[in-house]
């Protein structure tokens, strides 16, 4: 606004230092008095007919349409402001005070369709502008940083290869866009191809080194890479596997059998079959424990990537399963919710989604004496015990208080309620809010309800 300012004030102070008409004599210079701009153009227009050759009469016309685009921009009409101070340009080819200001209505109607959600004729205007002013470092600049943020939007569908050809124009239009090295880091990591990653990731730390998450994410990726190297792979449409050694293929085929078979039966509950493949990798125990530092009983994690200890997976099919359906299921939540869902809720509905339910039976007589006890943990407290997790006791019980709520809650209000809260949750709602609209009662009055079903001998 600033610039748009600054560029009608060089223009007024430009054809302000012509010499000045008489009224008797120029008619149009008093329509121009009153702000009547259309009239004033029109005056003009008449004029210049007349006297084609007048050179005072083109400038007080190049004026008055300037004038008029002015008008217009104050108004917001940008493609009426673009029409007339183009009509000027016409008059005056070379001056590079109208061509600057047409950039700036180009830049100003290219945010208009961005934020409608026409990228292409976003970006259309923006190339425009540039045509215009093609020096602008500002509005190379908005061009960057409205591509980035659209690149976001499809990061966040999965679409990766529109999202990354979006990323590489904003960084031509501004190399200093960390953002977009940001998205490119995580595009190009879920790609497998984890040193381009990496050197993204550097990039956008050496242009903001506030990005403190980055060198953590740096270091990982690092070690990753280093175990990952040589590493093999199998895949089908969904899914790709990375596993050490040939030996480990009939494991790798093993785990793609299952999880196509969790595609179909997790995503009936969720309404939800993603299209862009998953990464699942194999890793010996020392592997596991180095790369992702956990406490030896966890079986699996997902982090964008389903990550699995081979050691655990040749005990048994039944194990296998377990642990794939459970962090497919936490794959399904993150895609719906973007990350925006308590801890122990995303436990809890993984757990359920794991086959062989048999179990649940003696589970609640477990619970049931532990209520009785009073030894169970409210679970508006289960939260605080996923985040610290220093205390493996209280984690377990955590774990299956959370599995058994959520069975509970299913079983009683059907798995549709939940996939209302998590669409709420992925819209960015609070939990107690989006909890009490799916649902029509509050976490405490669901938890009573739960103990009273417990205790009902």
């Amino acid at each position: 606004m600033k610039k748009y300012i600054l560029i009608n004030l060089l223009i007024w102070f430009l054809f302000n230092s012509l010499p000045l008409f008489s009224r008797d004599k120029m008619d149009g210079f008093e329509y121009g008095c009153q702000k009547k701009h259309e009239e004033t153009v029109s005056s003009f227009e008449s004029k210049l007919k007349k006297h084609p050759q007048s050179r005072k009469i083109k400038k007080k016309l190049i004026y008055a349409y300037h004038q008029l685009a002015t008008q217009y921009a104050e108004n917001k009409n940008w493609n009426k402001a673009i029409e007339y101070d183009k009509k000027a340009l016409e008059l005056d080819k070379n001056n590079q005070l109208l061509k600057k200001n047409i950039a700036v209505f180009y830049n100003n109607y290219a945010l208009i369709y961005f934020s409608s959600g026409n990228i292409i004729q976003g970006c259309n205007y923006f190339r425009e502008a540039l045509k215009y002013d093609p020096d602008s470092k500002q509005i190379k600049k908005n061009f960057s940083s409205v591509l980035t943020n659209k690149a976001s939007i499809q990061y966040d569908k999965k679409k990766f290869t529109f999202a990354c050809r979006l990323l590489e124009e904003a960084i031509l239009y501004d190399d200093k866009n960390w953002n977009a090295y940001v998205y490119l880091g995580e595009i190009y990591y879920y790609w497998d191809d984890l040193q381009k990653a990496v050197e993204y990731w550097e990039k956008a730390l050496i242009l903001n080194p506030d990005l403190e998450f980055l060198q953590e994410r740096i270091m990982k990726t690092e070690r990753e890479n280093r175990i990952e190297n040589k590493f093999n792979t199998a895949k089908i449409k969904y899914f790709k596997v990375k596993f050490e050694g040939y030996k480990d293929t009939e494991n790798a085929w093993r785990v793609l059998r299952i999880l196509d078979k969790a595609r179909y039966k997790i995503g009936s509950d969720f309404k939800l079959y993603p299209e862009a493949p998953i990464t699942v990798i194999i890793y010996t125990s020392k592997q596991f424990e180095r790369l992702i530092n956990k406490l030896d009983w966890v079986l699996g994690m997902y982090d964008g990537k389903i990550r699995v200890k081979k050691n655990d997976l040749v005990k048994s099919d039944e194990l296998l399963e377990r642990v794939l359906y459970h962090e497919y299921t936490h794959a399904l939540i993150h895609k719906i919710t973007k990350g925006n869902i308590p801890i122990w809720l995303n436990e809890g509905i993984a757990q359920f989604e794991e086959p062989r339910k048999d179990k649940i039976p003696l589970e609640e007589e477990w619970l049931k004496d532990k209520l009785r006890r009073k030894e169970s943990i409210p679970v508006f407290k289960l939260e605080n015990i996923f985040i610290k997790r220093n205390d493996i006791n209280k984690l377990k019980v955590a774990y299956l208080e959370s599995k058994l709520f959520v069975c509970y809650l299913v079983d009683r209000y059907g798995f549709h309620c939940f996939n209302k809260l998590l669409g709420r949750l992925g819209k960015g709602e609070k939990f107690n809010k989006s909890l009490k609209k799916s649902f029509y009662k509050d976490l405490k009055t669901l938890e009573k309800e739960w103990h009273f079903y417990l205790n009902d001998d």
